[in-house]
């Protein structure tokens, strides 16, 4: 593991008793965001792969090699926020 903290927290929808999750990795000592992502269940499968790709950009990003990758991570971020207003989610 790469220092990081996984949190999976129910966000409701604009439908009754409709949930999505919320995967969220921090990093546990600067406690920043290091990756997120929106699904309708749960899964051991969403929360390795969103684990394992926050590791790759935390560790990219210590090396100085990311910019790219998290400039890719970010425009796929404001993909991300537009499809979860889509879905009804509550903020």
């Amino acid at each position: 593991m790469c220092g990081a903290c996984l949190d999976i927290t129910l966000l409701a929808s604009a439908k009754r008793s409709v949930f999505y999750r919320l995967y969220l990795v921090l990093d546990i000592y600067s406690r920043k965001i290091v990756g997120w992502e929106v699904h309708e269940r749960e899964s051991a499968a969403h929360a390795a792969e969103l684990v394992r790709k926050a590791c790759l950009v935390k560790r990219e990003t210590q090396t100085g090699l990311g910019a790219t990758y998290r400039q890719r991570l970010a425009d796929e971020g404001r993909h991300t926020a537009g499809d979860v207003a889509a879905l009804g989610v509550v903020v």
